[in-house]
C-alpha cells in the first residue's frame, strides 16, 4: 500500500510504501483458543445449573458437586464449537448424550424427593 505524505504539489509528494498486515489471520486464531476453553451445559435444568450457560475454564464448587454426585453431568458439557450438533443429538433419542441427560433428570428428580 502507498501513502502520499506532504502538499499535494507533485514536486513535495513523499511516496511511503506502508506493509500491510494481515489481522485476520492472527484474530480467527486468538477467537478459536478463546472459544476451546469456553464449555456450554446442554443438558436438563435444574435450580443451580441452567441449560445453554456457558462456563470459562472450570465450574464453580455447586456444579463441581453435582458433578462429583453425577458425572454424566460433565458428559453434558461441551466445546461450544460442538453446541449445535449436541443439541440435536441430547434430543435424538437413544444417542450417548441423550442417555446421559435421561441419566441426569434422573439424578435431579432424586435430589428433589431427598
Amino acid at each position: 500500500m502507498t501513502k502520499e505524505i506532504g502538499n499535494t504539489d507533485a514536486a513535495q509528494t513523499v511516496k511511503k510504501t506502508v506493509p500491510k498486515v494481515n489481522a485476520a489471520k492472527n484474530t480467527v486464531v486468538e477467537k478459536t483458543s478463546v472459544l476451546s476453553n469456553k464449555k456450554i451445559y446442554v443438558g436438563p435444568g435444574s435450580p443451580g445449573l441452567m441449560p445453554n450457560t456457558v462456563y470459562d475454564g472450570g465450574y464453580p464448587l455447586y456444579v463441581q458437586e453435582m458433578i462429583d454426585d453425577c458425572p454424566e453431568i460433565e458428559k453434558l458439557m461441551v466445546n461450544i464449537d460442538q453446541y449445535v450438533v449436541s443439541q440435536k443429538s441430547v434430543k435424538e433419542n437413544g444417542s450417548l448424550l441423550n442417555t446421559y441427560a435421561k441419566k441426569v433428570t434422573k439424578y435431579f428428580e432424586g435430589e428433589a424427593n431427598e
